[in-house]
């Protein structure tokens, strides 16, 4: 791997969220259990949802009229997907995996799915992981009709190669927070903005970093089609230990114009290694101490655990390298990009 690289930090937490249902909801009381939140059994009369609206730490889908992740329905309904929309519904008795028709068979916090051609069965509505039982992970996200998405407790994925036709017919390989695993591909197409979506929202072949970046594996022992060395002009390490890259041809995926004003109030556009992303403020000067770039007070990016100050390379007035730096200065890979640091 001699070509031009240069490994990075992708940031792929998960939010904080409110913990699923402690229990089911027994003869219509139920109880919650959030985050920051005492638990307390919600015996409101029927139509009154203000006890379960209290408890709710989570948003659910912008746009739907409940929430089904903390269910905000009156008692003896619960917030499901009832044809291609979210709505209150009535209450089932059937549990996780149980095999339903519809979806107020399932019992509250469950929807009734056919996932990926399955026999349809009720699938528990999830936020994180800790939201699912068993060995189950809030890993299947299901897109209705309506371009509402919700998150579904499913078994783990398999584990499966960038270049193996190891996964099931309709998902591709993607790499997780548990390495590489095969999933359904989401619908972003190469260079679509992605990063409020998350990492595997893009299509088959493709990973979010900025925008949708082709997929490439840093082995020798690959083929052509996904070695990074022979896909990629220039690529960068988003998983060492994975062996796992994107490919960074042509110009740097972005979503704002470096050493410019044009991010939002408090935040500045950063060379983060695989393209120009609107962060946070950092507070560290010149010279200090740092970690990633968005440690570094805007217009510096960090480089060899110092904060340097950025500039354009060839470019003229307040951006260009020959006006920031007052000596010599290093060019950031790709080249391509024209990135440089003062020395």
């Amino acid at each position: 791997m001699d070509k031009n690289k240069h490994e990075v930090h992708v940031d792929t937490s998960e939010p904080s969220a409110c913990d699923w249902y402690a229990t089911l909801c027994v003869a219509f009381a139920c109880v919650l259990s959030c985050q920051g939140c005492t638990s307390k059994e919600t015996t409101d009369a029927p139509g009154d949802t203000s006890g379960a609206s209290s408890l709710c730490q989570v948003d659910g889908p912008s746009g739907a009229s409940c929430n089904p992740y903390c269910d905000d329905c009156s008692v003896g309904d619960h917030c499901t997907v009832v044809g291609e929309a979210l709505k209150c519904a009535a209450s089932g008795v059937r549990l996780d995996g149980d095999v339903c028709s519809e979806t107020t068979q399932c019992a509250p916090g469950l929807g009734c799915f056919g996932l990926n051609g399955a026999e349809p069965v009720c699938h528990r509505f999830c936020a994180l992981d800790e939201h699912c039982r068993t060995t189950d992970i809030c890993a299947q996200r299901v897109q209705l009709e309506g371009g509402l998405h919700v998150s579904l407790c499913a078994p783990p994925p398999s584990a499966c190669a960038l270049e193996g036709m190891d996964c099931p017919e309709g998902d591709a390989c993607q790499l997780t927070n548990d390495g590489l695993r095969c999933g359904v591909p989401g619908e972003l197409p190469a260079g679509a903005p992605c990063r409020e979506y998350g990492a595997n929202a893009c299509q088959a072949g493709l990973h979010c970093v900025v925008v949708c970046t082709p997929i490439c594996s840093l082995s020798n022992d690959v083929s052509d089609t996904v070695g990074c060395d022979a896909r990629c002009d220039s690529f960068a390490v988003v998983d060492a230990e994975r062996e796992v890259g994107v490919c960074l041809d042509g110009p740097p995926p972005a979503e704002c114009v470096l050493l410019s004003s044009d991010c939002s109030l408090g935040s500045s556009c950063y060379a983060v290694g695989v393209g120009w992303i609107c962060e946070k403020d950092g507070s560290i000067p010149v010279g200090g101490a740092c970690v990633f770039a968005t440690d570094c007070t805007p217009g510096h990016t960090c480089v060899d655990g110092r904060c340097r100050e950025l500039c354009l390379v060839g470019e003229d007035g307040e951006s260009g390298c020959a006006t920031r730096c007052e000596g010599d200065l290093s060019v950031l890979e790709p080249a391509s990009w024209n990135v440089g640091v003062c020395n």
